[in-house]
């Protein structure tokens, strides 16, 4: 949830009922656009999580990709 700058507290939706699993399919599809933009891929490489996490997540995992989630949040409140 820190990788993908989502708040703890959003797991707590998922105990109301019917709320608890459209909540789990948001957090789901943002984290994985989120996950993307931390690691300094675009639009396509989230659809990419998503249809096909395992591929994905594997190539975040074993190629020279680096963690830049802080830098472009910190760049975000900069223009703000």
């Amino acid at each position: 949830m820190k990788i993908c700058h989502l708040s703890p507290w959003l797991l707590l939706l998922l105990f109301i009922p019917v709320l608890g699993w459209l909540m789990l399919m948001a957090v789901a599809i943002i984290g994985r656009f989120e996950l993307s933009k931390s690691f300094g891929h675009g639009f396509l490489f989230g659809l990419g999580l998503l249809f096909f996490p395992i591929l994905f997540r594997s190539i975040i995992a074993f190629s020279s990709n680096e963690y830049v989630g802080d830098d472009i949040y910190d760049e975000e409140d900069e223009e703000d």
